[in-house]
């Protein structure tokens, strides 16, 4: 019962959380909260790997770097592309004063 306790400590809980649940509502608690643990870290993992993946392109070939919205597409929304000045479109040069 001590082990149980010093992993309820680590994951945070305080002694007077766990005096009203019995051994298995304990036991209930920290599986629920060690699935929660491994979550976080498979998602950490995935930003990793991500992010060492978009190195590879950074440093290896920046043309083919894929844009920030294609890699999170759920996450990021693709930009709204803005017109260009018809002068700009035409290719006219701007004299400066």
């Amino acid at each position: 019962m001590k082990d149980i306790y010093k992993v309820a400590f680590s994951f945070g809980f305080k002694p007077q959380d766990l005096w009203d649940l019995t051994y298995g509502e304990i036991v209930e608690l920290l599986e629920g909260k060690n699935e929660q643990f491994r979550a976080d870290h498979m998602r950490e993992a995935h930003l990793v790997y991500s992010q060492a993946i978009l190195n590879a392109y950074a440093f290896g070939d920046p043309k083919q770097m894929p844009k920030i919205h294609e890699v999170f597409p759920g996450l990021i929304p693709k930009p709204k592309t803005i017109k260009k000045p018809k002068w700009l479109q035409e290719g006219k040069k701007v004299k400066r004063v």
